[in-house]
């Protein structure tokens, strides 16, 4: 008898669970609202990141480029950091927002 009960009183808590309680229909909206801005610059952070992993971790690009002192390696970090920064704000500009 305590069996049933307890296997009745789990499938009425199932039930409720399924049935009474359904997850809300999505809406839509017109932007990410706040993540936008914070997508945008974990976006601008990453390109400086990895700009500066390649300058300081890479061991064939300084020497191909004849770069062997600190300031040479900051000077093209900085470099490349802006070549990036172009090409990102190229491609966001050539790239449109809304989907088809």
């Amino acid at each position: 008898m305590l069996r049933y009960w307890s296997s009745l009183r789990y499938s009425f808590g199932l039930t409720r669970l399924l049935i009474f309680r359904r997850r809300p229909a999505p809406r839509g909206s017109a932007s990410f609202g706040a993540w936008d801005s914070i997508l945008s610059g974990i976006a601008y952070l990453a390109v400086a990141v990895n700009a500066a992993l390649l300058c300081f971790t890479s061991t064939r690009l300084p020497y191909v480029l004849g770069v062997d002192t600190e300031g040479g390696k900051l000077a093209l970090l900085l470099l490349l950091e802006h070549g990036f920064l172009a090409l990102k704000l190229l491609l966001d500009a050539a790239v449109p927002d809304v989907s088809m």
